[in-house]
């Protein structure tokens, strides 16, 4: 990894910075999509990692409320409000917001994603406990 260019020198390149916004609407749609199936509560906050290629950025998303759960970014329609939204969306990737990129292999992107995975282990603790209470499940595969 360490021939490839260094993050911090991506950030001017409009073509991968939109596709990095792209991927974040989608994984928002992803994450309202949780939400709606009751699978968290709606009042919390719903980490993700964003990858393309050996490049990641870190975004959290929620919490949503009523009305935010009803915008899809990602579904298609053929109404004219449709149309509007997308053109205004392709306008939003013509000035992605900034985010932070990290490249796998390197020291900064390990003690990132250390922190980020280690933050989740109090709120997963109820779920690992819940899954080691499943002794009936056979362990061969």
């Amino acid at each position: 990894m360490h021939q490839l260019p260094n993050p911090s020198e991506l950030k001017n390149i409009k073509e991968l910075m939109a596709a990095f916004h792209d991927l974040s609407l989608q994984a928002e749609d992803q994450a309202k999509s949780v939400v709606k199936n009751g699978h968290v509560p709606a009042g919390c906050q719903i980490p993700y990692l964003l990858f393309i290629g050996p490049y990641w950025a870190f975004q959290q998303f929620g919490p949503f409320d009523t009305a935010q759960l009803t915008v899809r970014h990602h579904k298609y329609s053929d109404s004219g409000d449709y149309e509007a939204t997308k053109d205004a969306l392709r306008y939003a990737t013509m000035n992605p917001p900034h985010r932070k990129l990290y490249l796998l292999g390197m020291l900064e992107s390990a003690r990132k994603l250390e922190e980020i995975i280690s933050s989740s282990d109090t709120s997963v603790t109820a779920s690992i406990q819940e899954a080691q209470g499943y002794n009936d499940w056979p362990l061969e595969l």
